[in-house]
């Protein structure tokens, strides 16, 4: 072997022989040496966001739409935590419209619900019912004596009132407040004088109460008057009866003569067909006559 081939092996034993030994210091670390590494934070693959134009409702409730924003890949759910809610759609994937409604309030208090889109959620709120109150009957009328009645009023439940009137003879005796439907008892008072009108009120609405007049004494009645006396002077026609009643005609008028009858210048039996006579009387109802004097002279 050459004096170049000889130092050619040396040349590769040193280096193997370097390479184990920084081979076995790699292998030979204590477990007190520790190895650390740096990890990202895991960013969720599917991102939701919900809105919608209108979030606020009236008592009459309404429809709105909720605006999900997602990627296309990416699927979501719809839930709610109110009856009074309904969406049209339950789930879906990527960007959508959905659309949902909102029931009238039937109470006079606000309330609020929560639409969940996924991890996102919307808030809507809606106004309270409005306190609306009517009267059965709304007017009445009594005669003028004392007495009572009763009146019927309807309202939503939480809806407070109260019942006062205008006129101290009609007063209210019972249901004088309430909260909801409610009955309004009052009392008339007689009339003593003329036809008189007042009111109930309760929850803005009015009642109205017309009593009659009070009863007067029975009027007297109407007076007879005096019978008329009249005079007549002619003949005698017609003659008819027999003494002391006795009817004849003087000129064109009828006359009669009753036992009353008094007589001059003769007597009952004088009289005849023919005979001058002044008769004086009264007129009765049927245009007759009543001799009171008769004078034959």
């Amino acid at each position: 072997m050459g004096r170049l081939g000889f130092a050619a092996m040396r040349g590769d034993l040193f280096g193997s022989l370097v390479a184990f030994v920084l081979g076995a210091g790699a292998f030979g670390c204590t477990s007190s040496q520790t190895s650390t590494a740096l990890t990202a934070p895991a960013i969720a693959k599917c991102q939701v966001q919900v809105g919608s134009a209108t979030t606020a409702f009236t008592a009459d409730g309404g429809r709105g739409t909720l605006a999900v924003a997602t990627t296309r890949d990416c699927t979501w759910s719809v839930s709610t935590n109110a009856s009074w809610v309904a969406v049209a759609s339950t789930s879906g994937q990527g960007e959508a419209s959905v659309p949902y409604t909102v029931a009238a309030n039937p109470v006079p208090i606000s309330r609020a619900a929560e639409i969940a889109v996924s991890d996102a959620t919307l808030q809507l709120n809606q106004a309270a019912a409005p306190c609306r109150f009517t009267l059965s009957p709304t007017s009445g009328s009594a005669g003028p004596a004392a007495g009572q009645l009763t009146v019927q009023l309807s309202t939503l439940a939480g809806c407070a009132w109260s019942a006062t009137t205008d006129a101290p003879w009609l007063t209210i005796i019972a249901g004088g407040s309430g909260n909801g439907n409610g009955a309004i008892g009052m009392s008339v008072a007689a009339n003593t004088g003329p036809v008189r009108t007042a009111h109930m009120g309760a929850g803005g609405v009015v009642f109205t109460m017309t009593q009659a007049a009070a009863s007067g004494p029975t009027p007297p009645p109407p007076t007879t008057p005096p019978p008329q006396t009249v005079s007549l002077s002619g003949t005698i026609s017609g003659l008819s009866g027999a003494c002391p009643a006795l009817s004849f005609t003087v000129g064109s008028t009828s006359v009669f003569a009753i036992s009353s009858t008094g007589y001059s210048g003769g007597k009952c039996k004088d009289l005849r067909n023919g005979k001058s006579v002044t008769v004086t009387g009264t007129v009765q109802a049927d245009l007759r006559v009543l001799a009171t004097f008769i004078d034959l002279s």
